[in-house]
């Protein structure tokens, strides 16, 4: 369903997917695509809102979300068990739909989890599933970055790297760590030796990592690609 024609017929969507499946990228997306957009993160609206109520501007603070005709609002699981911004949000929301504007939420938790507030104003908005990437679709990817550090990569390590992580963030993770320290200045092709290396050179954190549950590349996915990697409502606003 496109864009135009999921605006025409609903006010509201849900998508929900887990971390590094591309929901960012949808709203992103989006956003380019279309008129008076606003993305913002939920924990970027509850810092705003709170500012905005330490310096009596809340009116200025509504008015930024009320001008626009499209909300995308990402990372929405940070909402979890925060009552305060939840009940501004739909009070928002009620604005919003009285006026006939548009609100899409991602987030990787169920529209239930969030609170009885959100939940009843997303009743009847269609719920899109984002499933994770296929072994296809992260070598794609993985050829894509490679480009981006001007390289190439062998097939055969392309095929490994691919094996490695389903979650594409901590998959671009893996390969600038890969690039960054088996790849000179001169040569720029990423071969099966250098995987095999970089696997076995952190095989003890690997381990380690699957011992405790965790997943096995988050911490390399913080050190070599720094972008928000999404929250699972672990930090409660104190009412």
């Amino acid at each position: 369903m496109s864009v135009t024609v999921l605006l025409k017929n609903y006010q509201c969507c849900f998508i929900y997917g887990e971390s590094g499946v591309g929901k960012t990228y949808i709203l992103k997306k989006i956003a380019a695509e279309t008129e008076n957009s606003l993305y913002i993160t939920s924990e970027d609206f509850v810092e705003n809102m709170c500012r905005s109520l330490r310096n009596k501007t809340m009116d200025s603070f509504r008015k930024k979300y009320l001008d626009c005709d499209v909300l995308l609002m990402d990372d929405i699981q940070y909402l979890i068990r925060k009552e305060v911004s939840l009940q501004e949000l739909c009070l928002l929301l009620d604005d919003m739909m009285a006026l006939g504007k548009h609100f899409i939420f991602a987030g990787n938790c169920s529209i239930d989890e969030i609170g009885d507030q959100f939940r009843d104003k997303m009743l009847y908005c269609p719920v899109i599933i984002i499933s994770p990437p296929s072994i296809e679709r992260r070598k794609l990817c993985l050829k894509n970055w490679g480009c981006e550090h001007k390289c190439i990569i062998e097939d055969d390590a392309l095929q490994n790297l691919a094996n490695l992580e389903s979650n594409l963030f901590c998959l671009r993770g893996i390969l600038n760590s890969v690039v960054s320290y088996h790849i000179g200045q001169h040569n720029r092709t990423v071969t099966m030796d250098d995987v095999e290396r970089w696997k076995k050179e952190n095989e003890k954190r690997i381990e380690s990592d699957k011992e405790k549950g965790n997943n096995i590349f988050k911490k390399w996915l913080k050190i070599f690609f720094p972008f928000d990697m999404g929250r699972k409502g672990e930090k409660y606003e104190k009412n």
